[in-house]
């Protein structure tokens, strides 16, 4: 991570289709969201299909944004993701959490 630069390596049609993913699924089932010193912390209801799709954005999003560190913690009522990376990073990731 440290040695990775801080870009995006989706086209921007690809960004935004998969912003639209994060809203949606931010929309739906956030409890609470935070921006931290690092980067963001999430907190999800706990669900198969908010899981499901957590994972799959987590794993889509640890290969084109590699700069940043993606940890989800599953806990009985929610599932957490904790987003880190060095500053550039932590503000390229709190941009894209934003409401």
């Amino acid at each position: 991570m440290a040695d990775t630069p801080i870009a995006c390596s989706l086209s921007s049609r690809e960004a935004e289709h998969r912003r639209s993913e994060w809203q949606s699924l931010i929309s739906e089932a956030v409890r609470s969201q935070a921006e931290t010193p690092t980067g963001m912390m999430l907190a999800f209801s706990a669900s198969d299909d908010v899981e499901r799709r957590l994972d799959r954005l987590v794993e889509l999003e640890r290969r084109c944004c590699a700069f940043a560190r993606w940890t989800i913690a599953r806990r009985s009522d929610e599932v957490v993701l904790r987003i880190d990376g060095r500053r550039e990073g932590a503000t390229a990731v709190q941009e894209l959490f934003r409401r």
